[in-house]
């Protein structure tokens, strides 16, 4: 059942990659999917870049991947409009509102065959800080 959920919540994406997301209560082992979104140009040259490179720069890629999913969610009221949806679907999930995990996996052809299976990537707020942004937090700057 949670499986035909999810492919009526997945968008048209007409070969781009989709990045889902999932929702977890800090208790609960088990990921929720909670929607997803197409890639923007901008996205989609980042995962074909960590596509292409298994190795080397990839990792400094899917850095570069998880900060651009993080800032999404975690900007503005992003979040909390979220959360707000998240609990109409999930009441289960009403409890722990204020604890809710965040995660996100990409779907895309030749990903998995490139990389590897894809597992859920847990998102933090501070991946959403640039290393500059964690410098300037780490000294107290401009705070």
């Amino acid at each position: 059942k949670m499986m035909d959920q999810m492919d009526q919540m997945k968008p048209d994406s007409s070969g781009k990659p989709v990045f889902n997301l999932f929702v977890q209560s800090p208790r609960a082992n088990m990921w929720y999917p909670c929607g997803s979104f197409v890639a923007d140009e901008r996205a989609q040259s980042l995962v074909d870049g960590w596509k292409a490179n298994s190795m080397g720069m990839g990792g400094m890629i899917k850095g570069q991947i998880d900060r651009a999913v993080a800032s999404t969610l975690f900007q503005g009221d992003s979040k909390k409009a979220m959360t707000q949806n998240i609990v109409k679907q999930y009441p289960a999930l009403k409890a722990n509102q204020r604890d809710l995990r965040f995660g996100y996996k990409i779907e895309y052809e030749g990903l998995e065959e490139a990389q590897g299976k894809q597992s859920i990537e847990t998102l933090t707020e501070d991946m959403a800080e640039g290393w500059q942004d964690k410098l300037r937090n780490a000294f107290n700057f401009g705070g």
